[in-house]
């Protein structure tokens, strides 16, 4: 959906051009219009249309003006210039101020229509997700930030953060679309540019602010403001990392961003970062607290093991021990209890996965001691049984997830319905049908998507991704891409 906001002081005008872009039957929507300059730059600040289309001869503020104080805050809009007078001079001027075309009156559809889908490619190619360039494949876009001397970037991680491409929606932290984490920020800073992109998986955010120094100042006292809003929008700990660089590395200092952020990670602790964290080594004795706690699981003494992991984690809390050195030394114990239980069936997965899953949903060390302990004596305890046989849990869980195509489903959820743990969901889930819980859903509502695009062109994307749940219809495209290996919009029947 490409958001299209109009300038025009003639009312007849207006309405006309509104009605051209409404018979196109094309994904545009008119997010507002007004009859002059000031008006015009005031709303656009808080809209954040994708596509201006602006008059140039209007009161208090012409069209041209419009523009140039649009890019002296740093406005991303893509500006058009709709106008009467066939001077070639305001064309010329308005490809100086970074206009993207102009147009004549009376607007000629077909040149309309052009014109707006040559915006909409621009578009798009700003908005690649970023996952392209974090992995290396492709150098980031984005002429507006490319030309800035100084560009503060603020990578955030909304609760854990996930490290395999097999989990990239996370499984229990819902979607927040880019404009409302925009909408949310401008309250609390005013800056003269900015710019919000999804990060490597579901949960990240990536928002780039233009200003020098003493911006970045303001900045600093503003962003604890901002966190506590967020922490609770989202019902999650949220960890920013921050840092100022020049517009010719955005690349390579996003991708930075995204690793020092991971790094600086703690969990059930919001945090602002300028440095990343240093590095860890592995906690003193773990290989006789793995050998200890393999004796308890093969002696079944689990309230012992329990005991113990809790006081493990309780200790790694107050040493503030980072999630992912959590994760190294965890993986540690894994490997080795699997050598020394090798007995039990369990190289059915990999450890990896399981630990990136109960750390995926666990909110604090406390709650990662319980669901750790849970896993331990799932593989190696033979502890499965936990709510009938796993196949009609899997056959149940499939079951909602169809009657509830139109709904936000996290893990939280299926262990609220289930009475079962996530920890087991996912095991389970995973054994029978090779996939996450949450990726299985994801895919059952892209291929109700694939039939809703097929049976009904007549549906605007907008229709169909609030049909399915999902809040932005820009991340559905995205999602459907990833899936389906095109976007939505080629779907639909010749």
């Amino acid at each position: 959906m490409t958001s299209v906001y109009l300038v025009e002081d003639e009312i007849y005008a207006l309405m006309a051009l509104q009605q051209k872009i409404v018979d196109l039957k094309e994904d545009y929507v008119i997010v507002g219009s007004a009859d002059n300059g000031v008006t015009a730059l005031e709303q656009i600040e808080v809209l954040c249309p994708d596509i201006v289309l602006t008059d140039i001869r209007m009161p208090d503020m012409d069209g041209l003006t419009l523009i140039s104080r649009l890019q002296e805050k740093g406005c991303p809009s893509l500006c058009i210039i709709v106008s009467g007078y066939q001077d070639f001079e305001y064309a010329k001027q308005a490809m100086k101020l970074g206009a993207a075309d102009y147009l004549l009156k009376p607007v000629n559809p077909p040149e309309l229509e052009s014109c707006l889908k040559n915006c909409v490619s621009t578009l798009a190619q700003r908005r690649k997700n970023i996952i392209s360039f974090l992995i290396g494949e492709e150098h980031f876009s984005f002429e507006a930030a490319s030309l800035q001397d100084s560009i503060t970037f603020l990578y955030l991680i909304i609760a854990n953060p996930l490290s395999s491409v097999e989990n990239m929606l996370h499984p229990n932290v819902r979607y927040l679309p880019n404009r409302e984490l925009e909408e949310m920020f401008r309250r609390f800073h005013n800056c003269r540019f900015l710019r919000c992109l999804d990060g490597f998986f579901s949960n990240e955010k990536m928002l780039l602010l233009s200003g020098d120094k003493k911006s970045n100042a303001l900045l600093t006292g503003d962003l604890p403001h901002f966190v506590k809003a967020l922490e609770a929008e989202s019902g999650k700990f949220i960890t920013v990392y921050q840092t100022c660089a020049g517009g010719s590395s955005i690349s390579s200092t996003i991708r930075e961003c995204r690793s020092n952020a991971v790094r600086c990670v703690r969990l059930g602790e919001s945090g602002i970062y300028q440095t990343p964290a240093g590095a860890y080594g592995a906690f003193a004795g773990l290989g006789e607290r793995a050998d200890l706690y393999a004796m308890m699981l093969d002696q079944n003494q689990l309230d012992l093991l329990h005991s113990n992991i809790v006081r493990l984690l309780e200790s790694w809390k107050k040493e503030r021990r980072t999630c992912m050195a959590i994760t190294e030394d965890l993986l540690f114990i894994m490997d080795i209890l699997k050598r020394r239980l090798s007995a039990q069936k369990i190289s059915d997965l990999s450890n990896q996965y399981y630990l990136e899953n109960i750390i995926s949903f666990s909110s604090d060390n406390s709650e990662l001691a319980d669901n750790f302990y849970r896993l331990l004596t799932t593989l190696f305890a033979g502890s499965e049984s936990e709510a009938g046989s796993p196949e009609e849990l899997v056959e149940s869980l499939i079951a909602y997830f169809k009657e509830h195509l139109s709904a936000n489903v996290t893990l939280q959820d299926l262990e609220e319905k289930t009475g079962v743990s996530k920890v087991y969901i996912c095991r389970i889930f995973k054994k029978f049908q090779n996939t996450t819980p949450m990726d299985y859903f994801t895919r059952l509502k892209i291929a109700r998507a694939k039939e809703l695009l097929a049976d009904f062109p007549s549906l605007s994307l907008r229709e169909i991704s609030d049909s399915l749940g999902f809040n932005d219809v820009y991340y559905f495209s995205k999602v459907f891409k990833r899936i389906t290996g095109m976007p939505p919009s080629e779907m639909r029947p010749l």
